[in-house]
Order: C-alpha cells, then structure tokens, then sequence
C-alpha cells in the first residue's frame, strides 16, 4: 500500500470537493438525521482559496482516499486546519491500515 500526501491541483477538485461534503454530511447525519448540507461548496472554495492555503489530497494506490486544507504561515509560524476529511468508502478501516502499514 503506497500513501502518499499530495498538493491539490485545479483537476483534483470536482473529485476532491464532493467527496469532502460527503464526509462530513455523513458524520453530521450519524448525530442529528435532519441535518443535511453542513459543509457549503463555499466554504470549501473559501478556504481554499485563502492567502496562504494548502489544499493536499491523501492517495493511497493512486487513488484519493482524504485530503486535508491547511494555512500555513511562514511569517508568524501559526497555522490552521481548516479541514481534515476521510473519503467515506474508506472510513473505519483503521485497523486494516494499521496492519498494512506494520504499526501493530
């Protein structure tokens, strides 16, 4: 199993964008079953688009399976996760990747 942490690019976000939402609809959904879009394609733009955003999706086998959107600040050194998701066809597989990984 190869993971990788790679730079988003322009062509990764109609992949990496709704799977995002995704994520976090379902996570919202497992606590409150009325709740629907709790991630706007906006905030997401927004972020992304901050001054000092870095948007990375995670792959694992060539294939995006999470990303993460960070600020990072090079000046004062104080950075933010914006956002941190896990592809929902690849949640709760923690045990799987542990053994993979050989991280017993």
């Amino acid at each position: 199993m190869d993971f990788e942490l790679i730079p988003l690019t322009e062509k990764d976000l109609p992949i990496f964008v709704p799977a995002m939402k995704d994520s976090f609809n379902q996570a919202a959904q497992v606590q409150d079953s009325s709740l629907e879009d709790v991630l706007p394609t906006e905030d997401i733009y927004a972020s992304l688009t901050c001054d000092n955003a870095h948007g990375f999706k995670a792959v694992v086998d060539h294939e995006i399976v999470g990303g993460a959107i960070v600020q990072i600040d090079d000046q004062t050194h104080h950075n933010h996760l914006d956002f941190l998701y896990v592809d929902t066809a690849h949640q709760n597989k923690g045990k799987e990747l542990v053994i993979k990984f050989g991280l017993h």
